[in-house]
C-alpha cells in the first residue's frame, strides 16, 4: 500500500489509501525485476512456455531457455535486456528486463 499520494484521501481526519497497482492477470511480466540471479515469467501459465530469449538492446540473443518459465541470468553483465517469451499458441510477447 501507499501512504500518501495523489490518489489517497484525507476524510475526516483519516487518510484512506489505495492498493499498489499489479500487472493484469492476463498480461505478462517478469518477478523480481530488476533481478539478480533468477527470473520468473509471470502471468503465463507456465506449461504454455515454449520458450524464453534474452536479448541484448541491440538485438543479439545472449541466452536461451526452452519449456520453462524460470530462468537464471546470474552469467549475464548487469544491463537493460530484452526478454522474448514464445508460447504454445505461437504468440510473442517482448519484456524489459533489468540485471543488476
Amino acid at each position: 500500500y501507499r501512504a500518501r499520494s495523489e490518489t489517497s484521501q484525507l476524510v475526516s481526519g483519516l487518510w484512506f489509501i489505495e492498493p499498489l497497482s499489479l500487472p493484469a492477470a492476463d498480461k505478462p511480466y517478469l518477478a523480481p525485476n530488476p533481478a539478480h540471479n533468477e527470473v520468473t515469467v509471470m502471468g503465463i501459465s507456465s506449461e504454455k512456455v515454449v520458450e524464453i530469449a534474452v536479448l541484448t538492446m541491440k538485438g543479439e540473443v545472449v541466452a536461451t531457455h526452452s519449456l520453462t518459465h524460470r530462468f537464471e541470468i546470474g552469467r549475464l553483465a548487469n544491463a537493460t535486456y530484452i526478454v522474448r517469451v514464445r508460447t504454445a499458441d505461437n504468440q510473442i510477447h517482448y519484456l524489459k528486463l533489468v540485471k543488476q
